[in-house]
Formats: C-alpha cells, sequence, structure tokens
C-alpha cells in the first residue's frame, strides 16, 4: 500500500513538472467529454421532441380502439394516465354540390382536445370547432377535393344509417401527416353519439411513465375486443429513428476518444522521451517494469479523471443553461413530420449522457497508456542510458 502511495505521488509530480503537457492533454480531454456530455443530451432532446410532437398533435400516448359504448373514459384512469380523450369515428361519404368524398367523421370534445392536442394550433383558415355546434373541420386536402372554404355548407352521408346531416365548416388544417390530411374530418361531440359504438380513445401519460406498462395495465382492466396500442408499437419507424439516434451517438463518441486516445499516447511517448533520463536512472535503481507501468498509468488515470470530471461538470452547466430556452431547429424541420408541432429542442442531461463520456474518456486513456509503458518496457537500461 505505501509503494502504490509512493508511485501514485511521484506521479503528480511528473504531471506538475510536465505542466505543458498536462495543460494540453487535460484540456483535449475536458473538451471532448464537455461536447460529448451536451451532444448526447441534445441528442437525447431531439428524441424526446420527436415524441412530444408526434404523441401530442392528435394520437396521445396510447391509442385505444373497438372500446363499448358502456366504458367511460375514467374507467381508464390507471396509474401514469394524464387524460383521456374520448372519439367517435364514423364512416361515411361528404358532399358539397356536385362533389362527393369517402372520409371517417370523428366526433369530439373540442375543448378537451383544444387542451390536450396541438391540432388546433394546424388551423390554416378560419378556427377550431366550437362545443355542440354544427361546424366541421376539415383538412385542405379534403376542402380542395369538396370545393369548399371557411363558411361553406356541406353534408355528410352516414355509411351505416345512412342518414345525412348539414354541418358548415369552421376552418380548415393542414398537418403534413398523412393520416390526418386524408380521408377524416371532426365535428363537435354530440349526446347522440354517445350510443355510438366503438369508440377511440386518445390517451396522453404523466410525464416518465412508461407506455408499456400503462398498455398492459389498460390490457388487464378493459378485457374483450379492446386494443391498445402505445405509440412504441403504432410507430415503429419513429422507435427505429430513436434507436438510429443513439447508435450513431454511441460510434461519434467512440470515434472523439478514439482519437483523444491517440493524442494522450503521442504527447506521452513524447513526456516519457523527455524524461529517458530519469526512466534510466530508476531501471538502473531495480525499479521494475511493473513498477513504471503503474507510475505511467497513474499519470494518465489522474489526469483524464479530473479532466474528464471537469467536462462533466461544465457539459452539465451548458445543458441546463440551453435546457431553459431551448433550442429553436424550427427553420431544418418545418416540413418533418415528427416536428409539425415545435422545432425547439430541450437537452435533457441523462444518467448515460453524464457517464458515459467520462468513462470512455478514462478507460481509453488508460489504453493510450499501453504505448510509452509498451516504449520504456522493450528498451534494456544500458541502450536507454547511451541514448541520454
Amino acid at each position: 500500500m505505501k509503494r502504490m502511495a509512493f508511485w501514485l505521488r511521484v506521479a503528480v509530480l511528473f504531471l506538475v513538472r510536465s505542466g505543458r503537457v498536462t495543460l494540453v492533454l487535460a484540456l483535449m480531454i475536458f473538451t471532448a467529454v464537455t461536447a460529448l456530455v451536451f451532444l448526447s443530451s441534445l441528442a437525447t432532446g431531439v428524441n424526446d421532441a420527436m415524441i412530444r410532437n408526434t404523441v401530442g398533435l392528435y394520437t396521445g400516448h396510447i391509442s385505444g380502439a373497438n372500446l363499448p359504448a358502456a366504458l367511460t373514459p375514467e374507467t381508464l384512469q390507471v396509474d401514469g394516465v394524464r387524460r383521456v380523450l374520448r372519439r367517435y369515428p364514423i364512416p361515411g361519404m361528404l358532399r358539397a354540390g356536385s362533389h362527393l368524398v369517402p372520409v371517417t367523421l370523428v366526433a369530439v370534445a373540442p375543448a378537451a382536445e383544444a387542451a390536450m392536442t396541438g391540432l388546433p394550433r394546424k388551423v390554416i383558415d378560419g378556427r377550431y370547432l366550437a362545443p355542440a355546434s354544427d361546424q366541421i373541420l376539415l383538412s385542405a386536402y379534403l376542402a380542395e377535393q369538396l370545393g369548399v372554404t371557411t363558411g361553406s355548407s356541406l353534408f355528410f352521408v352516414d355509411g351505416r344509417t345512412q342518414s345525412e346531416d348539414g354541418f358548415t365548416v369552421s376552418g380548415i388544417y393542414r398537418t403534413e401527416v398523412d393520416r390526418l390530411d386524408y380521408g377524416v374530418a371532426f365535428v363537435a361531440e354530440r349526446e347522440r353519439d354517445a350510443d355510438r359504438e366503438p369508440w377511440q380513445a386518445a390517451i396522453f401519460l404523466d410525464a416518465g411513465a412508461s407506455p408499456e406498462r400503462v398498455t398492459a395495465r389498460l390490457e388487464k382492466r378493459v378485457p374483450g375486443d379492446a386494443v391498445f396500442q402505445s405509440w412504441l408499437d403504432r410507430m415503429p419507424d419513429l422507435r427505429q429513428l430513436i434507436d438510429l439516434n443513439r447508435v450513431s451517438m454511441n460510434l461519434v463518441t467512440l470515434l472523439v476518444f478514439s482519437v483523444v486516445a491517440i493524442g494522450v499516447a503521442c504527447a506521452f511517448v513524447v513526456v516519457v522521451l523527455k524524461n529517458l533520463r530519469e526512466y534510466g536512472i530508476m531501471r538502473s535503481m531495480g525499479v521494475t517494469v511493473g513498477d513504471v507501468a503503474c507510475l505511467i498509468g497513474a499519470e494518465i488515470l489522474f489526469l483524464s479523471i479530473l479532466a474528464a470530471l471537469g467536462g462533466v461538470l461544465a457539459g452539465g452547466l451548458i445543458v441546463g443553461l440551453v435546457a431553459h430556452t431551448g433550442i429553436d431547429l424550427t427553420v431544418f424541420t418545418s416540413h418533418n413530420r415528427y416536428f409539425t408541432l415545435s422545432g425547439i429542442i430541450y437537452p435533457r442531461a441523462t444518467v448515460y449522457a453524464l457517464a458515459i463520456p467520462p468513462l470512455m474518456a478514462v478507460g481509453f486513456s488508460l489504453l493510450a497508456a499501453i504505448w510509452p509503458i509498451a516504449l520504456i518496457a522493450h528498451k534494456k537500461v544500458a541502450d536507454i542510458l547511451r541514448m541520454v
């Protein structure tokens, strides 16, 4: 133990004496860790934004289908559920003059929808639905197909009962999401809609709630033909994109610290060559190769740990400052369906973002110690002394 403490003390002295090299290497590791902590947090923020935009536009974190009329939204309020929106899909045809278009008319509660979804913000002409009204909300595509504008009248023919209802166009929206922009229209929920089966649910979760766990709870609570799907199952493309972001971030981290490790190794080789006389004298005094390896390893370990911790603190501070205002990337995401509501990214520091960069910095730095250690180990003491 005393021997180890001695070499650790010597390692600190060597680092202090090689002040310029120590500072450059520490700055290199510090900068790399700081940048990667921020980039990892930013990647997490991008994933959060894609999920937030996708589920917040209309669908919610979990979609429920085939729900019986006797089932109330309160029944679906299990642990982790923030709110349940009830919707009644009605297949049929929209008619305006000689124009006829097949649609699924969705009866909704306008106030609840406006409070929880982003669809009202996508209205480009007119306004969103008023509660208990004979208004209809159309997509820009349907409005063009029917040849109507805000304030126009049209009729809906129920595909099941063949009954006909008249509506006035309250607004026209565009989301850039095919599922909503083609073949769907919205009207305000009426009392008679409660007798229609089945109904659908958009289920919004509390922050941090697991969609898989909540879905399992809902399936246990509502047996029968009811179907619940979380966004993870409903949107495998988004799930793959998030996984791709994580893999890409891991590759970037690996590449960055590979370069840093090469820099550390080269710098320490220079330090070893500069102090070759001291190492030769130590070897002639009976210091073993293991002791030399311990000395060089301790130098790199001290340096990398201190620089990495400083990088974590700096990176976390930057993330904390930026997270309050966010980074507006609307210019680069305006046509991306995963950023249809907002292009603002809020970086979020996770355990992964704060732990992986410093651990990789220390690990790769220790690997970098192999080169200078091997340089000393493969030279005989007499050769080292003759060289100096």
